[in-house]
């Protein structure tokens, strides 16, 4: 057997409120959870893919457009609409196999 190694690349972007520098950064990296990280290592795995290492960096954009703004804010808000219809359709069976 053979191993192909290698990256996927994922450009972040998200909205926060201004405030102070730091609020704003902390703001930005809340939903960095390693409970994100691990749903992405799952779906990856499922796929046929091991990710060993996950991790993410948010910098401020200094010439955002209102109409990028728009459209972050757009998209967020239908994947989360997705998420919670599939989440929300989903029945749940627990099996003990002993």
């Amino acid at each position: 057997m053979k191993i192909y190694s290698g990256k996927i690349v994922i450009n972040l972007a998200t909205v926060v409120e201004e405030n102070i520098k730091a609020f704003e950064m902390e703001e930005a990296h809340k939903e960095l959870t390693t409970e994100l990280f691990n749903e992405i290592q799952l779906l990856l795995g499922s796929h046929g893919f091991w990710a060993n290492d996950i991790g993410a960096t948010l910098e401020e954009c200094e010439n955002a457009k209102d109409s990028t703004i728009k459209v972050i804010q757009s998209e967020v808000e239908k994947a989360k609409k997705i998420r919670n219809e599939t989440y929300s359709n989903k029945k749940v069976t627990r099996t003990r196999i002993e």
